[in-house]
């Protein structure tokens, strides 16, 4: 952008195809073709892997979770590899999502069933109406949040995306200089960032409170989860009282464990930078003597992405468990000619292959399962919103 030597442009772009090239289409090939020749059917088969300390899955050989996505515009020049994932002879794919499951569980813990409501209706939408001065009323029906929510979708999409994309950094650490670094196109500088950021802090006031939770919990004892009852109150005094003493809330539903050795970092600073610290509002502490500047340390993203993430993950593999039990009424595990038809999780998602001939029933079952409700997730009644929680999806079907 500053040189306007198109230059730039086209290495970008080069590198952008080659990365699909050499990444997926080629090794792809050489795998499929080497299955053909061995008398297989000509399956890729990426091995599974533990690697992310969130409790997600991976794969290598190849990294299925990070296929390009076909999309239009600039980011078309990589497209197109995902439509060479094809559908059995006789079967039709089916890709099935939760809808904002990490959005809905980061309103869970923190304990705000407004949030909740606004991450299935649209918490991107709702933050862009505060940013335009025409705030959504809570108070609205979910018709008319959705009616509304659209509307400025299509009629603001520069504060949309602005807004979106501070969501979702917000939500995982991501600070106003990494916003506006990241995006310069909807951040022209920092202050701009800063400004975003703290009306969404204020507008979803108990996100912040439950971040500074979980980072204090980390650094004080170096880990967060593990078994133990989960707390159901309504209200967020397990988090603001310091001599509350019912369920934790650093317990988890599924019982995963993280530890966290490097949640603060402390750097020495001098008296200036001590008195400018303390009029911005930031921490410092004095150790023997000496002043020294409290930051994030490199564990601090990883500690508040660890609830949401995780636990999306244990939904995830929660269901895919009952779709193979031959107990539970959503089992499907003989639905493709004997077998599964369950092909891959990725990330949220779950992708199936299914023989036209029992796709309705099929569908339903899964559709069922991915939307039971949640056991491990007991909701306070005063909310109102049922005894557990559940999650919406979204699917997706077609021949590739």
């Amino acid at each position: 952008k500053s040189t306007k030597d198109p230059f730039y442009q086209f290495n970008l772009d080069y590198r952008a195809v080659k990365k699909v090239d050499s990444t997926y289409a080629v090794p792809t090939m050489k795998r499929v073709d080497r299955e053909v020749l061995e008398g297989r059917e000509g399956r890729l088969h990426p091995i599974p892997t533990f690697r992310p300390s969130m409790g997600r899955l991976s794969y290598v050989s190849p990294n299925i979770t990070n296929v390009v996505q076909d999309k239009g515009g600039k980011e078309s020049l990589a497209a197109g590899f995902r439509r060479c994932v094809v559908a059995s002879p006789g079967c039709r794919l089916l890709e099935v999502d939760y809808a904002g499951i990490e959005a809905v569980e980061t309103g869970w813990f923190s304990r705000d069933p407004a949030y909740m409501r606004l991450a299935t209706l649209g918490v991107h939408a709702y933050l862009a109406s505060h940013l335009l001065g025409r705030p959504a009323d809570l108070r609205w029906t979910d018709r008319d949040l959705l009616e509304y929510f659209g509307d400025i979708k299509k009629a603001e999409p520069l504060v949309y995306d602005r807004s979106k994309r501070c969501v979702h950094g917000s939500n995982y650490g991501l600070t106003p200089f990494g916003m506006a670094a990241t995006f310069p196109e909807l951040y022209p500088d920092q202050k701009t960032a800063e400004r975003v950021q703290r009306i969404y802090y204020d507008v979803c006031p108990m996100l912040a409170t439950w971040h500074g939770a979980l980072r204090q919990r980390a650094y004080d004892v170096g880990e967060l989860g593990g078994p133990g009852e989960m707390m159901t109150c309504p209200d967020n005094r397990c988090y603001t009282d310091p001599k509350y003493s019912g369920p934790s809330p650093f317990n988890h539903p599924f019982q995963y464990r993280h530890y966290f050795w490097s949640v603060l970092t402390y750097s020495p600073i001098t008296e200036s930078q001590r008195l400018r610290r303390a009029k911005k509002g930031e921490p410092c502490v004095e150790i023997n003597g000496r002043w020294f500047a409290v930051k994030w340390g490199e564990d601090s993203k990883r500690v508040i992405a660890f609830f949401p993430q995780s636990t999306g993950a244990g939904v995830l593999k929660q269901t895919v468990r009952d779709l193979h039990n031959p107990n539970h009424p959503c089992y499907i595990g003989e639905a493709y000619y004997g077998q599964t038809p369950f092909r891959a999780p990725i990330h949220d998602s779950g992708l199936f292959d299914i023989p036209i001939a029992v796709w309705d029933d099929t569908c339903e079952k899964i559709f069922r399962a991915f939307q039971q409700p949640i056991l491990e997730q007991p909701m306070p009644a005063a909310w109102n919103m049922g005894p557990y929680l559940t999650v919406g999806i979204e699917a997706k079907a077609g021949l590739n």
